[in-house]
């Protein structure tokens, strides 16, 4: 009796301890769907910021048999618009569906978003295959619609009315998980933290990467309102206090606003920083150029006020502040035509700048050489009235009628110009030096400083090759020069070997004694005299005797 309690005893465990296998395994096969809001926290910047939420649902299983679901979003309408809704790509992987969205304010759920999707039938009416896994359902854009400036505001995203059904049309039993939206108070920064008066402080707040055109409107207490589209603004107090700095975003109309005060301290304002380039030696008539940096702080800024005085000799020689020319922010430019009639000697550049209340001043000086000779110069070109000459002190620019060139002479392909700064090298292509006339041993050349008149020999011309002309047994030169190549007909040589050469621009002489020796002769002629033709028809006339008896036999 003992033995077979045990025994059923023992059976009696072991069918319970099956019982409760099959109830856990029953029961994590039945672990819910969960529908659910990502990101769970979005946390805004900016107003009318743009953003996407998704919604989604994970632990959904085939055996469900999941044909349908819906949802609402809820949200705070003060705070965000909702914007659009599209469908997800989870359930319509598994076939065709329907998509139903709405954007209401319902009387009992208020703003929301209302969504219904439908997995549909096949043509028989029915459901082979269903959905299965994790996936988004929707997503739905929102726009944030207001920002506050004393701190952060918080919306919930609440699914609400969701209903997961099968195919039965029952209800599947699923768990829900909202969302949180937040949007950042409006603040802003600036720096120096202790900005005293006449220093610049400079404003900025951080700036969404994806946004509308926002206007941000400046008032900086002291009277001044600026309205700018950038996220950064600098400005400066002229009087030591406590000022009231409101920054207002707009953006499509809508507003919103935050202020700091902000002390400014009395110490003294640091002036302003002003570099000058200014070459060191200039030349009568030269347009020389003068660059102008201001800075505040490290940064360039744009003075309120600018001016520029040349002094020489104890005194203003000119007065250069119409001539500043603005090249970008802080970067200014001065052209400066030195007059012909300027005294060698040392010029001094004074520069004021006012920008608010800071001061700035740069003082530079140069030195004005009455000749170019000491300094190597050689004319590179002319265009119009401007010549440019290469020197040891860099390159210049001067007014050709300042320096009055004139050519002097010609070696080779150098040429050398007489000015009133002294005298200039030039290559002969720079002045454009064209051969124009040849008059024996003399050449007549144009260029664009003046014509000249020099030998042959400093224009090295050469004869390089002699051909006779078949056609009219003349025979051709090929005369070269360092201005150009040119060719002409040999009338005569002496027994020196001076040849007397006719070319297009006139007759030029020259030895060409070891070229002779390699022009080939005269090609032979043929004399025909009346006794060679009477010869000629003899033997004519005896060939034809000789033909007339071979054709008899």
């Amino acid at each position: 009796m003992k033995e077979k309690f045990t025994a059923l005893l023992i059976v009696q465990l072991m069918l319970l301890n099956a019982a409760l296998i099959v109830v856990s395994e029953s029961h994590a096969e039945q672990t819910p769907p969960e529908i659910y809001i990502a990101p769970k926290h979005y946390m805004a910047e900016k107003l009318h910021e743009i953003f996407n939420i998704t919604v989604n649902i994970r632990n959904l299983q085939a055996s469900h048999k999941a044909i349908s679901v819906q949802f609402r979003v809820q949200y705070d309408a003060s705070l965000l618009e909702a914007v659009d809704a599209y469908e997800g790509p989870f359930i319509k992987q598994f076939g065709n569906t329907y998509f139903i969205k709405y954007i209401e304010d319902d009387p009992y759920y208020g703003p929301n978003v209302l969504i219904g999707i439908q997995l549909l039938p096949n043509e028989t009416g029915h459901w082979i295959t269903f959905p299965d896994g994790s996936g988004t359902l929707a997503t739905i854009t929102f726009k944030a619609t207001s920002q506050p400036s004393g701190g952060p505001l918080q919306s919930i995203l609440q699914l609400n009315d969701t209903i997961l059904t099968d195919d039965s049309i029952e209800e599947i039993p699923h768990t829900t998980v909202s969302g949180v939206y937040t949007i950042s108070a409006l603040t802003f920064t600036y720096e120096p933290l202790v900005p005293s008066a006449g220093e610049v402080v400079t404003f900025s707040l951080k700036e969404p990467e994806n946004h509308v055109p926002i206007i941000y409107k400046w008032d900086f207490g002291d009277g001044v309102i600026v309205n700018t589209t950038k996220p950064t603004v600098t400005h400066m107090y002229k009087t030591p206090g406590d000022y009231n700095v409101t920054l207002t975003c707009i953006i499509e109309g809508a507003k919103t606003s935050t202020t700091k005060t902000i002390s400014i301290k009395l110490y003294p304002p640091s002036p302003l920083e002003i570099d000058m380039d200014v070459s060191q030696i200039c030349f009568p008539g030269e347009i020389v150029e003068f660059n102008i940096l201001i800075k505040h702080y490290g940064e360039r800024v744009d003075p309120d006020t600018l001016s520029a005085l040349l002094y020489y000799n104890g005194g203003i020689y000119a007065n250069l502040t119409a001539t500043i020319q603005r090249i970008d922010i802080g970067l200014y430019r001065i052209n400066y035509r030195i007059p012909n009639t300027a005294e060698a000697g040392t010029y001094t550049l004074l520069v004021d700048a006012r920008y608010y209340i800071v001061k700035g001043t740069c003082i530079k000086s140069f030195a004005i050489s009455p000749t170019l000779t000491q300094w190597n110069a050689r004319l590179l070109f002319i265009n119009g009235t401007i010549a440019t000459i290469s020197t040891d002190v860099g390159i210049i620019k001067i007014g050709v009628e300042a320096i009055n060139f004139t050519l002097v002479g010609i070696n080779g392909t150098v040429a050398y110009i007489s000015s009133t700064l002294g005298t200039i090298m030039a290559g002969v292509n720079d002045i454009n030096a064209t051969l124009v006339r040849l008059d024996g041993t003399v050449a007549y050349i144009n260029s664009t400083v003046g014509p000249l008149v020099t030998p042959i020999r400093n224009i090295n011309l050469t004869v390089t090759e002699i051909k006779r002309d078949m056609a009219t047994g003349q025979m051709v030169a090929t005369i070269q020069t360092t201005l150009g190549t040119i060719k002409g007909y040999v009338e005569d040589v002496n027994d020196g070997g001076l040849a007397t050469i006719n070319t297009e621009i006139g007759m030029v002489k020259t030895n060409i004694s070891t070229l002779l020796q390699r022009v080939p002769e005269k090609p032979p002629t043929v004399d025909m005299t009346p006794s060679w033709v009477a010869a000629i028809f003899a033997i004519l006339a005896f060939l034809a005797v000789i033909f007339l008896l071979l054709k008899k036999k």
